[in-house]
């Protein structure tokens, strides 16, 4: 069984089309989605469309991320105090979306358990979440966030294998982290919302972080996904982890966003994101340490931002960018 893992395509109907066709080469039987299909890029009725028509040749599994709970909050908010600039990406997105879309996306469970049998006919669980801090939390893992990501590569560049070892090592030491691991009734755990492609064993434990499909933050620009390959017949290995990236048309992308409703609409957020498309690198994080760095400057302390911060800070990170 071999199991397409993709999460956090966040609008990017171009990287999900790329993604797709790639894994369609690789004799996938069943895909899984993790959350956060929405957001960022002007395509929120594209993706599930796209995810319905796969759903016809292949069984799909899917969860909701924060993304999607960001729905059910506008959805219940009063829209007359929809004001704030912060948020222009997800008004307009929320109004795009078709009722079925919305919909959709509202009932989509938080988490989910797939079920097979593996080589020595024994039932195996796979746990879907789309953050794995939602079932492991105060442990070293908070270390792991695209944000953190940044800061370590900024100062030393390191390789993915280095990666994989520092999170390794991460858990042999952390006990806690080891007891929530095994805490988990399920054999392999999948998750996303990071934006940081990896995966991980401890002692029967698997897990698997996708990565992004459609905003990878670890310096990577090709869209991730993996392959998780279950042996259901007598091997020596129960699974293989296949750790997939694919370039897609980035520059078509964000020429048709600027093009769009949602550019003139969403302009300070999209370059913020084209610059996220250009770099890999979590821009929207630092971003936002630098709006709050001027809030504080004036004696503001509030949330959402005020305009006035809002307009000062997409300024000034304008020009950091050009000095970069």
């Amino acid at each position: 069984m071999r199991y397409c893992i993709i999460s956090d395509i966040h609008g990017n109907i171009n990287a999900l089309e790329a993604v797709l066709q790639e894994a369609h080469k690789q004799n996938i039987d069943e895909y899984i989605f993790l959350g956060d299909y929405y957001g960022d890029l002007p395509y929120p009725n594209e993706i599930p469309m796209k995810i319905n028509e796969l759903s016809k040749q292949y069984p799909v599994h899917m969860i909701k991320g924060n993304k999607e709970d960001y729905l059910i909050e506008l959805h219940t908010s009063n829209k007359k105090k929809w004001i704030h600039k912060q948020f222009h990406s997800l008004y307009w997105n929320y109004n795009e979306l078709s009722d079925d879309h919305l919909q959709f996306y509202m009932n989509l469970p938080n988490e989910k358990t797939v079920k097979y049998k593996d080589f020595m006919g024994k039932d195996t669980s796979i746990l879907l979440v789309h953050s794995i801090k939602s079932r492991i939390q105060n442990t070293k893992f908070r270390d792991f966030s695209s944000s953190k990501f940044a800061e370590r590569y900024d100062l030393a560049p390191f390789s993915h294998e280095e990666y994989l070892e520092n999170i390794m090592e991460t858990i042999a030491k952390d006990q806690q982290l080891q007891s929530d691991l095994m805490g988990i009734d399920e054999n392999i755990i999948l998750c996303g919302h990071s934006h940081i492609q990896w995966h991980a064993t401890y002692d029967d434990k698997l897990i698997i972080n996708a990565g992004s499909c459609g905003l990878p933050l670890d310096y990577d620009t090709s869209a991730a996904y993996t392959i998780l390959e279950v042996n259901e017949s007598n091997a020596e290995e129960n699974y293989n982890v296949f750790e997939q990236r694919i370039q897609y048309d980035r520059k078509s992308l964000i020429l048709r966003t600027k093009e769009s409703s949602y550019y003139d609409y969403a302009k300070d957020w999209c370059d913020i994101v084209f610059k996220q498309l250009d770099t890999g690198r979590d821009e929207i994080f630092f971003f936002f340490e630098h709006a709050n760095e001027i809030a504080l400057s004036i004696g503001e302390d509030r949330w959402p931002l005020t305009e006035f911060v809002w307009t000062q800070a997409i300024a000034t990170w304008r020009e950091k960018i050009d000095m970069r």
